[in-house]
């Protein structure tokens, strides 16, 4: 029995030496400790690795047949396309190999991008037609999508196909509107850049008062700063357009425009709105007028219920001159337009009221002075040499009375 337990003993004493001679070598050999496993451990979750992946290399059997697929064009820019306007287009997807090629789509960047193949299986030496439909879902600028594309060629299992672009108008103007302010009997001038998203030629700009406006233009390029602005930097040509205001326009505000003619597919005419005033010795004061825009502003009204504003002409004229008004036109006919007494100042400012307003059988609508035929306008005539039109554009929403 006692030789029993010691061989027992003696086998338990060599198994652990034997151990940790072994424990030692493999250390040696591959040193490793708990501090090396934690920093392991935080390498991958940082994603982080000491060597490099080598990138995965396909072997292909010779002797056995297999597809090729070829792609000449991968991503297609579309240019400039108008806002909202709906894209396709179709990439030629070609196998070279020596057996069938499948393609399938597996994945896409927005759900705005839809995606069909021509052929699922692709014989060798033959093509399919790959076509990527696109919407925008932004309000302009630019704009790239991409959709992936599996395949059974072993050494291109999937690739990527793109389309990409601007989303604008055909054509931009900045500033726009070009706005012109000048004093009574002199000329003044201001500029617009004009941007076209084609290879465009400006032909002619015309105005429909050249007694009063006239136009010039010249072809320029696009500046370091534009080219970094994607909404601009895709223009394939640029115009810088003078405007003139010349002598002779009555005080006041206006509100005219351009048109730039050019030989653009897309959009032929061009409008550039033209805004401003010209000051002298007559001002409208209103806590209801807009100086900017040269806009009374009657608000708000219901049917049925009138509404009555008041704008005050502050004005001079010639000493032992009688001044006189009165309505040439109004636009709507049923503007209700009132005069008060003129009021005599020191120094020749004197003041006349005008009362504006809604009567209760107003028609229903919105003026819009961007629209001719829903614009509202008042014209005022007097026998004052400086002063003999005095142009007042009326903004109002007339509306349906509230149901209690």
């Amino acid at each position: 029995m006692r030789a029993l337990i010691s061989i027992i003993v003696l086998a338990v004493i060599i198994g652990g030496v034997s151990g940790y001679i072994a424990g030692h070598r493999l250390a040696d050999e591959y040193p490793y400790s708990l501090e090396q496993e934690k920093e392991a451990l935080a390498k991958k979750a940082e994603g982080r690795q000491d060597e490099p992946e080598l990138p995965a290399v396909f072997v292909v059997d010779s002797s056995k047949p297999h597809p090729a697929v070829v792609v000449d064009e991968e991503t297609h820019d579309f240019g400039v396309f108008e806002k909202e306007q709906k894209g396709e287009y179709a990439f030629v997807v070609r196998n070279e190999g020596n057996a069938n090629l499948t393609l399938s789509m597996l994945d896409k960047t927005c759900s705005c991008t839809s995606v069909d193949i021509s052929r699922a299986s692709v014989p060798p030496g033959r093509d399919a037609r790959i076509t990527i439909h696109w919407e925008p879902n932004n309000a302009g600028g630019s704009y790239q999508q991409a959709v992936e594309i599996g395949t059974n060629d072993p050494t291109r299992p999937r690739f990527q196909l793109r389309v990409k672009g601007v989303y604008a108008t055909p054509i931009i103007a900045s500033p726009n509107p070009v706005q012109l302010n000048a004093f009574l009997g002199r000329k003044t001038s201001n500029q617009s850049r004009i941007y076209f998203f084609e290879d465009v030629t400006i032909k002619e700009i015309t105005n429909d008062t050249p007694e009063y406006f006239s136009a010039s233009f010249v072809k320029s390029e696009l500046t370091k700063e534009e080219i970094g602005r994607n909404m601009l930097k895709s223009a394939k040509a640029v115009y810088d357009v003078t405007v003139t205001l010349k002598p002779g326009m009555q005080i006041g505000h206006f509100n005219n425009k351009f048109i730039v003619h050019s030989d653009s597919p897309l959009m032929p005419k061009f409008s550039l709105p033209v805004n401003g005033q010209v000051l002298g010795n007559l001002a409208i004061v209103s806590n209801d007028y807009d100086e900017k825009t040269g806009v009374f502003n009657l608000g708000t009204a219901y049917r049925g219920t009138p509404v009555k504003k008041t704008l005050t002409l502050r004005f001079s004229q010639s000493e032992g001159m009688t001044p006189e008004f009165q309505v040439v036109s109004k636009t709507p006919e049923w503007l209700d337009v009132t005069f008060g007494r003129v009021i005599f100042g020191a120094g020749g400012n004197n003041l006349l009221q005008v009362t504006i307003g809604v009567p209760e059988d107003a028609n229903l609508g919105t003026s819009d002075m961007n629209d001719e035929e829903n614009a509202a306008m008042i014209v005022i005539a007097s026998n004052i040499p400086e002063i003999s039109t005095i142009r007042i554009p009326v903004q109002y929403d007339i509306r349906e009375p509230v149901a209690k």
